[in-house]
């Protein structure tokens, strides 16, 4: 009987072997926690290629994550940048609105004055009114673009110029 169950013993040792290699094959899954030792075994190649890609993958995003700081912090710069300009062309804005009420304090001082042509201050005093309402409309626009606000600053400031001179022509009697 010892050598019936001798002969039996390493037959079944050897089945249960080659059972458990062949299950590995159906079972092996690729993931290094829940394969048995003998996938892992046979497929340490494939998770270390795997662990390789997942390192390149996550430098790649970590690269990737340093441009977007990088340009994140250079966007901010650029829009402290262009709120300053906003701030200086808004008080450029009020300092000409400013002055424009005292051009027209001025006229209408000038309005009492009988040495004064009256018909050019009326004139004056209605393109006074345009520059101010001109003003006005640029101070609370919020639709144009840095540089277009800037450029009809600079126009109304000629604007100002020129008519602040015409003013002072009609104050002098010419």
């Amino acid at each position: 009987m010892l050598g019936i169950a001798g002969g039996i013993l390493p037959v079944l040792l050897l089945g249960l072997i080659a059972g458990s290699l062949s299950g590995c094959a159906s079972s092996c899954t690729g993931n290094p926690a829940t394969d048995n030792y003998f996938c892992a075994q046979r497929n340490m190649g494939a998770y270390q290629n795997q662990l390789s890609q997942k390192q390149q993958t996550t430098e790649n995003l970590q690269d990737e994550n340093v441009q977007l700081q990088r340009q994140n912090q250079d966007l901010a710069a650029q829009q402290k940048a262009l709120g300053q300009q906003v701030d200086k062309v808004s008080a450029e804005l009020r300092t000409l609105d400013t002055d424009l009420k005292k051009m027209d304090a001025r006229v209408q001082t000038a309005r009492k004055n009988a040495a004064v042509n009256q018909q050019k201050l009326t004139q004056a005093s209605r393109e006074l009114q345009r520059v101010q309402d001109q003003t006005k409309l640029a101070q609370t626009d919020t639709n144009s673009t840095q540089a277009q606000r800037q450029a009809e600053l600079d126009r109304l400031k000629k604007r100002y110029a020129a008519l602040e001179a015409d003013i002072d022509s009609i104050m002098q009697g010419n």
